[in-house]
């Protein structure tokens, strides 16, 4: 559950040229490989990398631990649903495998009101992009590990990518602990009880 606002890919001019060059309507374009191409790919990898610390999107997790990162389109790509946004500055983040996956995201259309504008266009779940996680979602005692939804939005993105399963709520658990012990703070005891909370819900 990142905050990216602002935080999006920018192409240059030169790079939105060579892109709106390129036939989308198949829904593929984004497997096309040419010297460009690759090197735009590769642009976004790096900086969406740094921007999200090595860290999914949507669940926050570590990329590449639970599963391999992949780069993911927001609004679908697919011929029948939004081919049109395939090189979207707005529309590319990484996410994890997991909450990538056809069990999960997959190819859900989340677009519930379609504007050729990708900015007018409304989502269901919490967009990376364009909402802040803090008003969609909220923490048991404010201890970021047992979550809870405060909106449409948020109840949506916790239904898609299983936020309040008991492995997210233990990596939660395990992250904060990590990092208070590295930093060598002690926990409180709201975290402390938060923490035997999540893991006594693990099977």
């Amino acid at each position: 559950m990142l905050n990216l606002i602002g935080k999006n890919v920018k192409f240059s001019n030169k790079e939105k040229s060579y892109l709106k060059t390129i036939d989308v309507t198949d829904g593929k374009a984004w497997e096309k490989s040419t010297n460009e191409m690759n090197r735009i790919k590769e642009k976004v990898k790096i900086h969406l990398y740094s921007v999200q610390n090595h860290r999914c999107a949507y669940c926050g997790t570590r990329l590449n631990v639970g599963g391999r990162a992949e780069i993911e389109h927001i609004a679908p790509k697919g011929v029948s649903y939004h081919p049109e946004f395939t090189f979207h500055e707005l529309n590319l983040l990484f996410a994890c495998e997991h909450c990538n996956g056809s069990s999960k995201k997959g190819q859900i259309d989340i677009v519930i009101k379609k504007s050729k504008y990708y900015p007018k266009c409304q989502f269901s779940i919490v967009h990376p992009f364009f909402d802040d996680p803090d008003l969609h979602y909220e923490w048991v005692n404010s201890v970021p590990i047992c979550i809870k939804s405060n909106t449409v939005k948020g109840k949506k993105s916790i239904e898609i990518f299983e936020l309040d399963s008991p492995y997210l709520t233990e990596d939660r658990a395990k992250t904060l602990f990590s990092e208070h012990r590295k930093m060598r703070i002690p926990l409180s005891p709201q975290q402390e009880s938060e923490i035997d909370n999540a893991l006594s819900l693990l099977p």
